[in-house]
């Protein structure tokens, strides 16, 4: 393993982020209203130990290098003492050596809308109502996304309008989304029809508000969308859950996702099993590590392939297991370090259909996949 490429990545990306804008988070002045501006930057160095097949064309150029995994930039005003409008771009590393400018949310948000307290309504291309649910407890984003934006193709935004809630003192944490059935930003050719809407909800229950287990936790989502006529027989449907705890030096937990995927009736099932755990080992330096367990069709174990190389595109169709470890270290409330290690293995059957004479099946053997990470999480 090369580890002096990884440190002299940290450093340089570390000098370059370090000069950030000096207005970052100050009130400027718009036309009309006050604009406040905040950024995300995300660098990294990553690099492959171990690749899972040596006919993944593309992966060596994308991997072994230095990127800008994303920006992230926000503007906000606010518009009255209920309503607050807000805009984000991000620049997305595509891994193919290009990057994807987009509008990433454009919404406004009302404080107790209709007299309902503790209630924020929103509207516009906005936060989806599960994956920003699922992702905080987890809270290595940077490293890896969320189960259900990683394997299962939920998105995190859509253009459509969700109402977030508090009930019973905090205890209950209540969201709903009616939006678009495309995600805003996807271009999706499923052959679905564009007129369907897609409609989420999810609950987050603390049911202990005093002592030492206030900070227990479960929560459970639901995401329905259809996509043509009829709409029972081709949808999609994302379920799951989580439990966790959530204490002043660490966070542990467990988590259970599905998509059942049906086209003309038939059902294809995905399954995700993770576990996650962080714990603070001083008030700077972090320990953090998960185990995603996926199943892209809970169906079959066998996966065939008609050309004998292996592409993003084949791996993300087998059971995998990944392990991810790492540790963080903050420099201040606005950039830390980390070092992270990434191991991937496929438990399905793969094999290629040889057409030569004779024609036969040939199961091909693959790697475990190793990949260490050097990242850089500055806010702006």
């Amino acid at each position: 393993m090369r580890l002096r490429p990884i440190v002299f990545g940290w450093a340089v990306l570390a000098l370059g982020l370090l000069l950030r804008p000096a207005y970052a988070g100050e009130s400027m002045e718009g036309k009309n209203n006050p604009v406040t501006f905040d950024g995300v930057v995300w660098g990294f160095y990553q690099y492959v130990v171990e690749d899972a097949s040596t006919g993944n064309q593309g992966k060596d150029f994308d991997f072994n290098r230095f990127s800008i995994d994303r920006v992230y930039l926000t503007f906000a005003s606010k518009l009255g003492d209920r309503y607050t409008g807000r805009a984000r771009l991000e620049l997305q590393n595509n891994n193919d050596g290009t990057v994807t400018n987009f509008l990433k949310t454009a919404d406004i948000a009302v404080r107790e809308p209709f007299g309902l307290g503790s209630s924020t309504l929103r509207f516009g291309q906005t936060e989806g109502a599960v994956s920003p649910f699922l992702e905080k407890p987890w809270g290595y984003r940077i490293v890896s996304k969320t189960t259900t934006d990683r394997y299962l193709g939920l998105s995190t935004t859509y253009l459509g309008a969700g109402l977030a809630s508090k009930l019973a003192g905090g205890i209950i944490e209540t969201d709903v989304l009616l939006a678009n059935r495309v995600p805003a930003n996807k271009n999706i050719s499923d052959g679905g029809d564009a007129k369907y809407k897609t409609l989420a909800g999810r609950v987050l229950l603390r049911p202990i508000q005093e002592g030492v287990a206030k900070g227990l936790a479960f929560g459970g989502y639901a995401q329905y969308a259809p996509k043509r006529s009829p709409s029972g027989e081709n949808s999609d449907l994302w379920f799951g859950g989580h439990a966790y705890f959530d204490a002043p030096k660490f966070v542990a937990g467990v988590q259970y996702d599905s998509r059942v995927t049906k086209v003309a009736d038939e059902d294809v099932t995905s399954a995700v099993i993770s576990g996650f755990a962080r714990y603070a080992v001083t008030e700077k330096i972090e320990i953090f590590g998960r185990v995603d367990a996926v199943d892209f069709n809970t169906d079959t174990d066998d996966v065939m392939i008609t050309t004998p190389t292996l592409g993003n595109e084949t791996e993300n169709q087998l059971a995998q297991t990944v392990l991810i470890g790492g540790l963080s270290h903050a420099y201040s409330k606005t950039l830390r370090s980390i070092i992270d290690v990434s191991i991937r293995s496929f438990s399905d059957d793969l094999f290629y259909h040889d057409v030569s004479a004779p024609a036969r099946d040939v199961e091909i053997d693959l790697d475990s996949e190793v990949i260490v990470s050097a990242r850089l999480d500055a806010s702006l």
